[in-house]
């Protein structure tokens, strides 16, 4: 080959040079794409779900539940009912003059009070014997009924709540006066007047004293425990 036909050739030579340089470059750019698109993730389907609605029967067994529940908690027993305006009744009462008397009274009546009356008692049955202490009171003593208590005293003239509340207040004072009189005289004789006990009767009897029973008979006379 001579020179100048290396010459004449060099431009060929040039053009594939770049030519091939070009088609290397295309396929290493095509390669890459490629490439960049394999390795980016398949996006992923977001599962739409239906929104859960509520259940009507479930709803309404719901509310069933939570009436009945309410209902039974809020709904008290008629005995506790009956037992505590029972009791809230009598502490009203206790808090007037009279209700006062009253308390102070049942408290010591055996000092003013013969209940229940000898003539009253009458004799122990057959098989009964008369209980040490209760005058009225009978126990049986045979093997039938051998422990059954008998009581024989008279109800209503018994030094309660209910009978000693039906009293005039100026009934009551009285008797509660002599009463607390009566403690306070075999208080001395045993233990002196200089015991805490006789001080707290010896107020006691001053505030018993001091009622107005015209007035204490109208504070209390809301109050009737007859009935009760």
């Amino acid at each position: 080959m001579s020179a100048s036909d290396s010459d004449d050739d060099k431009p060929l030579m040039e053009l594939i040079r770049k030519r091939k340089a070009q088609v290397s470059a295309e396929a290493i750019s095509s390669a890459q794409k490629k490439k960049e698109k394999d390795d980016v993730p398949p996006a992923k389907k977001v599962k739409t779900e239906p929104v859960a609605t509520a259940k009507k029967p479930a709803v309404k067994e719901e509310k069933s539940s939570s009436t009945k529940t309410s209902s039974s908690s809020s709904k008290p027993t008629s005995s506790r009912t009956s037992s505590s305006s029972s009791a809230q009744y009598s502490i009203d009462f206790y808090e007037t003059d009279k209700g006062q008397m009253v308390q102070r009274l049942l408290c010591r009546w055996w000092y003013a009070i013969t209940w229940p009356k000898p003539e009253d008692i009458g004799a122990p049955p057959a098989g009964y014997e008369a209980l040490d202490g209760f005058p009225g009171v009978f126990i049986c003593t045979s093997s039938e009924n051998l422990g059954k208590i008998l009581d024989s005293r008279n109800k209503d003239t018994c030094p309660s709540l209910k009978n000693i509340s039906q009293w005039s207040s100026e009934r009551i004072q009285k008797t509660c006066i002599t009463a607390l009189e009566e403690q306070m005289r075999i208080l001395a004789e045993t233990e002196g007047e200089d015991s805490s006990l006789y001080r707290s009767l010896k107020r006691a009897l001053r505030e018993t004293k001091s009622v107005d029973p015209v007035k204490a008979d109208r504070e209390a006379r809301k109050f009737d425990f007859s009935n009760r």
